[in-house]
């Protein structure tokens, strides 16, 4: 009777030990970025993609100065748009505080390609905001 408790107590060990990480939810925390009066962007750091997935989810975990809701989006930062902004590779999405929104692709983007996600207020004050969250760029 030992003998088998020991067999089970050890092969469950070695399950758990050697059982598949989910490496898909890697998330990137961002801190007090500043969302810009009269919808100036501003820009996470470039990553590079880690999975095939067509999309990256973001989490916003907090906004200061009253904003409730801001606009995400990813971006190529290898080209450029007609505004000299960062040419824009996904929909645009609101989030509000404690959502996890997905952000999908227009434009195909293969493992290892280089994006970071772009954000602006849609709520227009004349002050500067922040927001706080964390990006899975998959």
């Amino acid at each position: 009777m030992k003998r088998i408790k020991f067999i089970v107590i050890v092969s469950a060990f070695l399950f758990i030990a050697f059982a598949p990480v989910n490496t898909n939810a890697a998330y990137k925390k961002y801190t007090n970025f500043i969302l810009y009066p009269n919808c100036h962007n501003n820009y996470t750091r470039v990553h590079n993609k880690e999975t095939g997935d067509q999309y990256i989810v973001n989490h916003v975990t907090k906004y200061t100065n009253g904003i409730t809701v801001a606009q995400f989006w990813a971006c190529n930062p290898n080209a450029v748009g007609n505004y000299g902004e960062h040419k824009v590779i996904s929909r645009i999405v609101d989030c509000k505080k404690g959502q996890r929104k997905t952000i999908r692709f227009t434009n195909y983007k293969k493992k290892g390609s280089k994006i970071r996600m772009a954000m602006e207020k849609s709520q227009k004050p004349r002050e500067n905001a922040n927001v706080s969250g964390e990006v899975d760029f998959r």
